[in-house]
């Protein structure tokens, strides 16, 4: 039986801090060309995540096994973060890069919520030279995979692997979109059976495309658009169905949300469940992020899930066989 989900995206060290204070009011700067500013922030945290990280994290909550595969450095496994993975029922097939370090992402925001983002890629420079054909087999049992945000050089590749291996694909493209040229775009859409993104992430495919939103649709066979606090919408085959949000108890921050929706979708998939429901089991999951900071600072068990699942949708979907 085919169980286990494969997670392709990023694994990543995120530094959070905070500026008490505006970013404008710190701002040197005698010309257009020449600026200087300098920050002492107030507060400083560091947590895991990527998307690969998020989604596995979430995945183990739900009791899925997951298998994923990236590249990170040789700082990775000096951390707690492979404990926390593998405690979460993933099975880390990572590469690691020797002379780099594990990407890190530093964001520090000021009063306003206005971010400064700063991203090193790291050891994900090298994503693209993963051989897929070596790290799994047919005995992995895999039933779906997602290949989440990553360069696209490693995105592209992992595409026509997963086509050759026969291991069907959610391609999740994220905010790499506007990294992709118009013609590597028109080449991937052609393969693409299944597609998510957020509506930003759509209208930015469909205008690199210069497709209208109806053709983009009739192109791809499933299509999911997450649309944030207005739920998410579903092209199967082209037929509409659009699916609530559920609701938290508290909102927090809604960073991560997204990668909570695929966990509770790629989980519903492995049981064969309809596609619709997929999308209610990944507005549940979604819902339990935004109630915390950062991606993996949720927890829920089984009771708690059920009770909110049928407080927001009804009935859980037969078939469906979480934890």
């Amino acid at each position: 039986m085919r169980n286990n989900i494969l997670v392709l995206g990023s694994i990543a060290f995120d530094y959070i801090m905070q500026f008490n204070d505006l970013f404008l009011n710190q701002i040197v700067s005698d010309n257009k060309t020449n600026m200087q500013m300098a920050l002492v922030v107030d507060s400083h945290q560091i947590r895991y995540g990527g998307t690969a990280g998020n989604i596995c994290y979430s995945l183990g909550l739900l009791k899925r096994h997951s298998i994923s595969i990236s590249s990170v450095g040789k700082d990775f496994f000096q951390t707690n973060y492979p404990n926390i993975l593998q405690s979460k029922l993933v099975d880390l097939r990572f590469n690691v890069s020797e002379n780099d370090f594990t990407a890190r992402c530093y964001i520090t925001a000021d009063t306003n919520k206005n971010q400064i983002i700063i991203f090193y890629a790291g050891a994900l420079k090298n994503a693209y030279k993963i051989n897929l054909f070596r790290k799994i087999s047919q005995f992995d049992n895999i039933k779906i995979s997602i290949n989440a945000p990553n360069p696209i050089n490693a995105m592209e590749s992992f595409h026509y692997q997963l086509k050759r291996l026969k291991i069907p694909e959610i391609f999740d493209p994220g905010q790499q979109i506007g990294q992709f040229s118009q013609e590597k775009l028109n080449e991937l859409v052609k393969t693409i059976d299944f597609l998510i993104v957020n509506e930003h992430e759509f209208e930015l495919l469909r205008r690199r495309l210069n497709y209208t939103k109806s053709k983009l649709i009739s192109q791809i066979p499933k299509l999911i658009i997450t649309l944030g606090e207005k739920g998410s919408i579903l092209y199967d085959n082209g037929e509409k169905s659009e699916i609530g949000v559920a609701k938290p108890n508290k909102i927090v921050d809604p960073t991560g949300a997204g990668d909570g929706y695929r966990s509770g979708l790629l989980s519903g998939i492995v049981d064969s469940i309809d596609l619709y429901d997929c999308c209610k089991v990944g507005s549940v999951v979604g819902s339990y992020i935004v109630e915390n900071a950062g991606g993996q600072g949720h927890l829920f068990d089984k009771e708690n899930f059920f009770d909110r699942f049928e407080k927001n949708f009804g009935n859980l979907p037969k078939g469906l066989k979480l934890f």
